[in-house]
């Protein structure tokens, strides 16, 4: 199954009914050509999400950085496909990022799958006036407050 247009320049890529039934929804935002996706599925789909993103007519290549929301084996799967392939950067929150001794269980270890990653989802958005910008109220690391 192709990918969805949710929005102008915002795709679904994955989820159970275009993916693989284990995967959790996957996205990818076109940011004027910079591309960055939000999830990667359980991983056994990597190829198909790929395909998906071809699909759409948009290059994986493009693909600078990949959002995890949170470190189910649904989200993260296939986050080591897509950064060893084409090279984006991994961006998690802190919590999951450093599993704060809570001794989760991982299928992927946090510090294995993201090592480079200590930047916030602020700076993955493209520099300058974008009519693709984040609403002005986002806050670093997820939390929001009233504008």
């Amino acid at each position: 199954m192709a990918a969805e247009i949710i929005a102008e320049g915002v795709y679904l890529i994955g989820g159970p009914n275009l993916s693989h039934p284990n995967d959790a929804a996957s996205f990818i935002i076109d940011f004027a050509g910079e591309l960055v996706m939000i999830d990667a599925g359980a991983g056994r789909s990597s190829k198909v999400l790929q395909k998906n993103i071809e699909d759409a007519g948009l290059n994986p290549k493009a693909i600078s950085t990949l959002i995890l929301t949170h470190c189910h084996i649904d989200h993260i799967g296939s986050a080591p496909y897509f950064r060893e392939h084409f090279g984006c950067k991994l961006l998690i929150h802190d919590l999951d990022a450093a599993d704060g001794g809570n001794k989760r269980r991982y299928t992927v270890p946090p510090d294995r799958l993201l090592r480079e990653t200590r930047k916030s989802c602020f700076d993955c958005f493209p520099k300058g006036p974008s009519r693709n910008r984040p609403p002005a109220d986002i806050k670093r690391r997820g939390r929001f407050q009233k504008a």
